[in-house]
C-alpha cells in the first residue's frame, strides 16, 4: 500500500525510485509492482523523455483504492482528535508542525 500512496503524491515513478522508496532490491520490487499490474492497481507505461525506461502509475482503480484508504484514516484521526480537549489538540497540532519543518530540512539536504 505504501507504493499506492507514493505514486498518489509523486505521480509516475521509476521502479528505482519505488525500490528505493520501499527499501528493497529491484528485483523485489519488480515482483510486488507485477503483483499490483495483475490487480489493475498500476500500469506500466513508457517514459516520454527515455523509451528505454518504464515509470509505474495508477490505475482509475488504484487511485480508487487510495482514496478509500485515506477516507477511512481521516475517519479514525477525526475519531481520535475528537476525544482530546481543545488544549490537547492544539499541542498535538504544534507538534506535528514541527515535526513537518524538521522533515522539510532533511529533505532539502
Amino acid at each position: 500500500m505504501r507504493i499506492l500512496h507514493f505514486l498518489d503524491l509523486e505521480g509516475p515513478q521509476r521502479m528505482s525510485d519505488i525500490a528505493r522508496l520501499v527499501g528493497v532490491s529491484l528485483p523485489a520490487a519488480t515482483i510486488t509492482v507485477e503483483k499490483l499490474v495483475e490487480a489493475k492497481l498500476v500500469k506500466r507505461t513508457p517514459d516520454p523523455k527515455d523509451r528505454r525506461v518504464v515509470r509505474v502509475e495508477l490505475t482509475a482503480k488504484g487511485r480508487r483504492i487510495v482514496q478509500q484508504m485515506n477516507n477511512v484514516h481521516e475517519k479514525r484521526f477525526g475519531e481520535i482528535l475528537a476525544k482530546l480537549s481543545p488544549s490537547e489538540r492544539k499541542e498535538l497540532i504544534g507538534n506535528f508542525q514541527r515535526i513537518h519543518e524538521l522533515l522539510s530540512l532533511i529533505d532539502k539536504r
